[in-house]
């Protein structure tokens, strides 16, 4: 499958999206969004991937506020980086410090050696789910790939 790499830089394949979500809360979000990349070939280890994952959560919610959550681990689960998004229309408990449900979940996984892009996607992907346009028409969005054309348009202006 392709990879769109959106012109905000974010590497994103349309089966690394879920419009919609069914987990109540974080660790089960971070379960569902690793289900997606089950027999992905950027994935080595799914088991090591989503320990890594859990255990960042546990540490503290990545919870932007806004209904934002940005979970995000270094593995050696994964080959290369990878990003996953996932939509909830009822909202998932992300024990935030706002205490307001999570409706847009933007996963970010990397192998340790790419430590400097890791932090450069967190920081772009937090930046871009930060506006209220791009959470309105993700939240609006019915398919993965219109998931992808809205961060591809709307997320332009983060790629500098």
């Amino acid at each position: 499958m392709k990879l769109l790499r959106s012109k905000s830089g974010f590497p994103i394949l349309p089966h690394r999206v879920a419009v919609e979500l069914k987990a109540k809360d974080s660790f089960e979000a971070i379960r569902e969004l690793c289900g997606l990349l089950e027999g992905d070939s950027d994935v080595v280890d799914i088991r090591a991937l989503r320990s890594a994952l859990i255990r960042r959560e546990r540490v503290e919610s990545t919870s932007l506020g806004k209904g934002v959550a940005v979970p995000h681990a270094h593995s050696s689960g994964v080959r290369s980086l990878i990003m996953c998004i996932g939509i909830s229309k009822e909202g998932v408990e992300f024990y935030a410090a706002d205490g307001g449900p999570v409706y847009i979940i933007g996963m970010v996984c990397a192998p340790h050696r790419d430590f400097q892009d890791y932090l450069g996607y967190i920081k772009k992907l937090s930046k871009t789910l930060g506006r209220d346009e791009v959470r309105e028409a993700l939240l609006a969005a019915r398919s993965p790939v219109e998931v992808v054309e809205i961060l591809s348009s709307k997320g332009e202006s983060d790629a500098a």
